[in-house]
């Protein structure tokens, strides 16, 4: 029945970023369509309650509809076929209703989206697959939506920093016939836009390869990194090579930041500057501010001139120690403390005792809910809670609004042509 085209009308987008349309009474979501287009697709994922599907072709197309600047635009960014604007109000719109569904009522009855400052080359990193050409050759791929098994061929991104393309493209050529594409898990880019320069590294399957080193204009370092094949991501088991610089800079809001490979640092940092400075004047003083998940410690050290101390907490031990040297940097070293370890086994009673605000930007599954547990036996006057999946953001928010009362509320567009978000919430105690 489903191994056919099917053609179905989309009635409306829904949060996540997919269009929803009915094939027999069975809910179709679709990537790369708006509101009202009659479609033609074909199932590729199909459950009992609803169906998956790939666009194959617009048979009748919105009349907002704009032609995507790349052909492999449904794998990194569906939302190119969207007028920015449009979606700027599309995420607006579906982040609300979303949260209204999961909580039951919004922080505030309005809220306002900031633009990227850039909506084409923003992106400061890039993790590539690879697969090969009709003659053999290795080229960079995405995975198909929906089809993990499954890629589409990759010359360049729009969304990418120009020096990435251009160093992807070099890392390439000279990595031809030297390897083979089942000892290659992936290759990794990453841009500083203050230096203009990138860090390269080759994540391999076979870690009795030859080193290869490579001579990339831009490129300040090279590692290649033995990855184990049994798990999907680019995990670094050792290193069998490095090169160069193991490290960038980049600047956020007039302080500077350190940064390797493996850290997390926010994607587009010039948007991320004009988060800092709405969320700044927002922030009452205190004594002592908390950071959680704190990377390579960016938000409590520009938050730091509001506070006597600042504690950052850290999963990543090696981040933890590049917070301490960033500290240095920024002339904060006198206040900040650098903890490392997952937060949710921090002795967080102590930590959170003497804490004026706390800052959190946890990855896409929000907070632990021991941290919300040790958050409302504490409860400190202030949070900062900045969210890159605004789902999770409204989750933990709806056990805590009992106890705060929301001041600030806003959405930042770190990820133009695509549907996600980043949710800035600042709550104070009631």
């Amino acid at each position: 029945m489903f191994s056919q085209k099917i053609v179905i009308t989309i009635e409306k987008l829904v949060f996540g970023g997919e269009g929803l349309g009915y094939f027999n009474g069975r809910p179709v979501f679709v990537f790369g369509v708006l509101p009202g287009e009659e479609v033609e697709v074909v199932p590729v994922k199909v459950r009992k309650k609803y169906i998956k599907a790939k666009l194959v072709k617009v048979l009748q197309a919105a009349a907002e509809r704009v032609e995507p600047k790349e052909d492999h635009y449904l794998s990194c960014s569906p939302w190119q076929v969207i007028p920015y604007d449009k979606q700027l109000k599309y995420k607006v719109d579906l982040t609300k209703e979303n949260w209204q569904y999961l909580t039951g009522s919004l922080p505030q009855p309005e809220v306002e989206i900031v633009p990227s400052q850039n909506i084409w080359h923003y992106r400061n990193k890039m993790e590539f697959s690879l697969t090969e050409d009709k003659q053999g050759r290795l080229v960079y791929a995405w995975h198909e939506r929906y089809l993990y098994d499954q890629l589409v061929e990759v010359d360049k991104c729009k969304l990418a920093a120009d020096r990435i393309n251009s160093c992807a493209q070099q890392v390439l050529q000279q990595l031809q016939g030297k390897l083979k594409l089942e000892q290659i898990k992936n290759i990794l880019l990453r841009y500083s836009f203050y230096e203009d320069k990138c860090l390269g590294v080759l994540f391999v399957k076979d870690k009795d390869i030859a080193p290869i080193s490579v001579q990339v204009e831009g490129l300040v370092g090279w590692q290649i990194v033995y990855s184990n094949p049994l798990s999907p991501a680019a995990v670094v088991s050792e290193v069998l090579l490095d090169e160069g610089r193991g490290f960038l800079v980049e600047e956020v809001a007039g302080l500077f930041f350190r940064y390797g490979y493996h850290n997390f640092f926010q994607v587009n940092p010039h948007t991320f500057s004009c988060l800092i400075q709405d969320v700044l004047p927002q922030v009452n003083p205190g004594k002592v501010g908390i950071d959680l998940y704190a990377g390579v410690g960016v938000i409590g050290q520009l938050l730091a001139g509001k506070f006597g101390k600042i504690i950052a907490v850290e999963l990543d031990q090696a981040a933890a120690e590049i917070a301490k040297e960033n500290a240095k940097e920024n002339n904060s070293a006198d206040k900040f403390v650098s903890l490392s370890g997952a937060t949710e086994k921090q002795d967080l009673g102590k930590i959170l005792s003497s804490a004026h605000t706390v800052i959190l930007d946890p990855p896409r599954g929000g907070m632990h809910k021991r941290v919300i547990g040790q958050l409302l036996s504490v409860l400190p006057e202030q949070i900062v809670y900045i969210s890159c999946n605004p789902a999770t953001q409204a989750r933990d928010w709806q056990k805590l609004r009992d106890k705060y009362q929301i001041n600030f509320w806003r959405f930042y567009d770190f990820y133009p042509h695509t549907p996600h978000i980043e949710s800035v919430l600042i709550m104070h105690r009631r």
